[in-house]
C-alpha cells in the first residue's frame, strides 16, 4: 500500500477510535453501541485499543459515528441556547445577578458571563446593572411622594423595567406599594386642607369647603380615602 493510502487509512482509524471512546466510557456503553452498530463488542474493544479495521468496516459505521457526532453537537447548542434563555429569564424575574446565582448555585460573574453570551449571540438583550443602584429606602420614599412608578424612574433616572427590577429584588410587594399610595395621598389631602386652614385663618365646616371651588375634589378625595370628613378631622384632631 502506498504510503499516503497507508496514512490516510491510519487517520481514518484513528478518527473512528476517537469517535467510539466519545460514546463509551464503560463496559455497558460498549455492549450498546456493538449493538447499534452491529457489530461485535470484541470489533468494539478493537477499534477502540488502536487496532487496524477493514475498509468494509469503516464504510460501515465511520458516517454512521459521524453522523451521530453531528446530531450530539447539535443537541449541545440547543442545551446551551436553552441554559441561556433561562438565566435571562430568571434575572427578569429576579432582578439581579446574586439572586439568579442563588436560583442556579452559580456565582454572580458567571451569571453575569452568561448573560453577556446570550446577548452576543442574539438571543436577548441585556443592560449590565449600574454600579450604584437605587437603594429600597429610596424607592419606598420617592413612591409614597410621587405615587407614581414613572414618577420614581424618572427622579432616580432609570428605565422603567430597571425599577421593576428592583422591586422584585428588594422585594416590594403590591400590597406594600398601595399602603405607600394611601400614606401619600392621605399627606397630599392634608396638605391641601392646611393650605385651605392658612387662607380662610381657621378649620372650615364641610358646608363652607363645598362652596369653596378648589376645596370640592379635597371633600370628594377624603371621602375616598377616609370615608368620611368626621373621620378625617378625628383623625387630624379637629374638633368644630
Amino acid at each position: 500500500m502506498p504510503f499516503s493510502r497507508k496514512s490516510a487509512s491510519v487517520k481514518s482509524d484513528r478518527r473512528i477510535a476517537l469517535l467510539l471512546r466519545e460514546r463509551t466510557s464503560t463496559p455497558v456503553d460498549i455492549l450498546k453501541i456493538a449493538s447499534q452498530l452491529g457489530l461485535a463488542p470484541s470489533t468494539i474493544e478493537k477499534i477502540l485499543r488502536g487496532q487496524p479495521i477493514s475498509d468494509l468496516t469503516k464504510r460501515k459505521i465511520g458516517p454512521i459515528l459521524e453522523e451521530s457526532r453531528e446530531n450530539s453537537s447539535v443537541r449541545r447548542r440547543r442545551e446551551r441556547v436553552k441554559r441561556l434563555r433561562e438565566v435571562h429569564r430568571l434575572y427578569q424575574l429576579k432582578g439581579s445577578l446574586e439572586a439568579v446565582g442563588v436560583e442556579l448555585g452559580l456565582s454572580r460573574e458567571r451569571v453575569r458571563q452568561l448573560l453577556k453570551r446570550g446577548v452576543q449571540i442574539g438571543l436577548f438583550e441585556y443592560t449590565p446593572p449600574r454600579k450604584t443602584e437605587v437603594s429600597k429606602r429610596k424607592i419606598l420614599e420617592d413612591y409614597e411622594h410621587f405615587i407614581s412608578l414613572r414618577a420614581v424612574a424618572r427622579a432616580n433616572k432609570i428605565t422603567i423595567s430597571s425599577l421593576y427590577r428592583l422591586l422584585r429584588h428588594y422585594k416590594i410587594s403590591d400590597t406594600r406599594l398601595k399602603k405607600l399610595k394611601i400614606s401619600g395621598k392621605k399627606r397630599i389631602c392634608i396638605e391641601r386642607y392646611n393650605m385651605i386652614v392658612r387662607s380662610l385663618g381657621f378649620h372650615p365646616t364641610t358646608t363652607r369647603l363645598q362652596q369653596i371651588g378648589i376645596a370640592r375634589s379635597l371633600l370628594s378625595n377624603i371621602r375616598k380615602i377616609w370615608g368620611s370628613i368626621d373621620a378625617f378631622r378625628r383623625e387630624l384632631g379637629i374638633f368644630i
